[in-house]
């Protein structure tokens, strides 16, 4: 995840959208907590 969200960051600051991508990072970010709260292992640290 890590990885990913960089790559959306260095995607979306070369286009000039920090909002976007600071918005994009906050709900990429919600869906994974979202997604490991019924995990049977913890991917949270």
């Amino acid at each position: 995840m890590i990885l990913l969200i960089d790559n959306f960051r260095l995607h979306y600051f070369y286009n000039n959208s920090l909002k976007t991508c600071q918005n994009l990072n906050f709900r990429i970010l919600n869906k994974h907590y979202h997604l490991t709260e019924n995990s049977t292992y913890p991917l949270r640290q």
